[in-house]
């Protein structure tokens, strides 16, 4: 990640699998989020990284989850990252990412591939405010890289993602814009238009979309996150 400040990504146990005569029968996740801590773009950890070429082949170790980064985390600084999870059954696992282009080739060659953390799940999701989201199985728990941030009160809006991020073209469905400080009647835009219904919600809030095509940037009293589409009209 040539250019971008070391950032903080720290490891927690959130969840619990709860068993019942040696089978799974509920997974709970339990994302510990900061609602009340608006981003800044100050972080801290090195993001070593692993990977890839072409449509995403990976190395010759298994890796079984992957998930694309959509979150303004950072200022940014990760959106567009692909992350994959590789399970380890009697180890910790493993986290590697890569950042690559719309036709799947990697960015930067071998060489950019970096290794995240020793530590993964089964599979791997991202949260609606950038925690990386894995379950443990075999040890019953859920672990989550939490992003860490500076807390700013005086802070202005701040846009985080949009769940789900991707959609049909004809729009009128509601989606959660995670993010903090839009106030008690924030206007909200996909492509320049209007969102309606909004409803402030703990972290966010939820609005039904207008039709649209194409990757396109949402607004919250007219700030975006960062650069980079935040939602993607499909062709359907």
């Amino acid at each position: 990640m040539a250019g971008v400040r070391p950032y903080v990504l720290r490891l927690a146990v959130v969840g619990a699998i709860v068993r019942a005569d040696a089978l799974v029968t509920t997974l709970t996740f339990v994302f510990f989020v900061a609602f009340a801590f608006p981003l800044l773009g100050c972080c801290f950890m090195h993001f070593p990284l692993l990977y890839v070429h072409g449509c995403l082949s990976l190395p010759s170790l298994v890796h079984i989850g992957m998930e694309e980064m959509r979150v303004n985390i950072f200022r940014g600084a990760l959106k567009g990252h692909m992350f994959f999870s590789r399970f380890a059954s009697g180890g910790k696992g493993l986290i590697t990412a890569a950042t690559v282009n719309p036709r799947g080739v990697l960015v930067g060659g071998p060489r950019a591939i970096r290794t995240v953390k020793y530590y993964s799940g089964l599979s791997i999701t991202v949260d609606p405010y950038g925690g990386l989201v894995m379950p443990r199985v075999r040890q019953g728990i859920v672990a989550v890289l939490i992003p860490i941030y500076k807390r700013n009160p005086t802070a202005g809006t701040l846009v985080l993602s949009v769940t789900p991020n991707r959609g049909p073209r004809a729009g009128n469905y509601r989606v959660f814009v995670s993010g903090f400080n839009f106030g008690e009647e924030p206007v909200v835009t996909a492509a320049r238009k209007p969102c309606k219904d909004v409803v402030l919600a703990r972290g966010g809030l939820t609005c039904t979309l207008p039709p649209g095509t194409g990757r396109v940037g949402v607004l919250v009293n007219g700030v975006r996150g960062s650069t980079g589409h935040d939602f993607e009209y499909l062709n359907v």
